[in-house]
């Protein structure tokens, strides 16, 4: 059952001023009624959301059902030279439990780093459309910078005869914050590709937040489980994220356009969850993910992930 509005204001006790529309909260410019991650979504009304936002800075409802998001790239202010190396394509994605499982695999030589990003999604045909850019070290800094949650270290050089790389997957919301994120990190040998150093980095988003109507509602995604392990030379890892309260800022900062993009749930309640594999092969590090978000106004999360050469000095 969902939880009162005064009972979720009552959470906060410091305001934090997000980048979002002030006018939000009183348009309404959709209107859908299809249930929350079911294969009927396609009752979605066309518009923006936030209302009001600019190109590029929205996320988008086409007339198709198509939902397409605001690029981190886009709100970094990457080098157009980055840019230039984007290639997009649309990907058929596997539907398990009525989630859509976003799979990905890639690869980073020395001295490059690989950004491969969620740009639209169609809930009815279960496809996405991703694009992906080889970032500069100078760009892999900037897109760390936006909305918290990455942590990587580009292009550490180390011991001779070792690989040095790491990955980093993560959920984002509709004004590019990283709700959750999970990092992994490995050194190998490059001779046979063996592990020798791993590790992992999870991050939830947890801050008060506060809405163009002045509520403050306390938002956090918390780790619910998780685990990691050698699988021969690759090293995997998972992470189970919940949030209670990203519906509630939705509906406080949206009104009545939020509770439609978010499908009218029956349940405040949002879950993203990571799978996540690193390995190297000779100079080269490898990362894939099997990644799902589910819950309430999750069609309105995107998904990122990173891969780089490096390790924390």
């Amino acid at each position: 059952m969902k939880r009162s509005l005064l009972s979720i204001a009552a959470l906060a006790v410091v305001a934090v001023q997000i980048p979002i529309n002030a006018a939000a909260a009183t348009t309404a410019p959709v209107s859908v009624s299809a249930a929350e991650g079911s294969a009927s979504q396609t009752g979605l009304g066309v518009g923006t959301f936030p209302p009001g936002g600019g190109s590029g800075q929205s996320v988008r409802v086409r007339a198709d059902g198509w939902i397409e998001y605001p690029s981190v790239l886009t709100r970094a202010g990457v080098s157009k030279a980055s840019l230039a190396s984007s290639r997009t394509v649309k990907v058929p994605l596997k539907r398990v439990s009525g989630a859509c499982i976003d799979e990905g695999l890639a690869s980073a030589p020395p001295g490059e780093s690989v950004y491969v990003e969620e740009t639209a999604y169609d809930p009815a045909s279960c496809t996405m459309e991703i694009t992906t850019t080889k970032l500069t070290p100078a760009d892999v800094a900037l897109v760390c910078s936006v909305g918290g949650g990455q942590d990587v270290y580009p292009h550490a050089v180390q011991a001779a005869g070792r690989g040095y790389g790491n990955m980093s997957s993560s959920w984002i919301d509709p004004v590019n914050i990283t709700i959750a994120s999970q990092s992994l990190y490995l050194s190998w040998l490059t001779a046979t590709g063996a592990p020798v150093l791993y590790e992992p980095h999870r991050y939830g988003f947890a801050a008060p937040l506060i809405t163009p109507a002045g509520t403050t509602i306390y938002d956090v995604t918390y780790l619910t489980s998780s685990s990691a392990s050698l699988v021969g030379n690759k090293y995997k890892a998972t992470a189970h994220f919940r949030n209670d309260t990203f519906y509630w800022w939705v509906l406080y900062s949206f009104g009545p356009a939020g509770e439609a993009v978010c499908l009218n749930p029956s349940s405040n309640v949002a879950f993203f969850n990571f799978e996540d594999t690193i390995w190297g092969s000779g100079t080269t590090v490898y990362g894939s993910w099997n990644d799902t978000k589910s819950g309430a106004c999750t069609n309105l999360v995107h998904h990122g992930a990173l891969v780089s050469q490096g390790w924390p000095t």
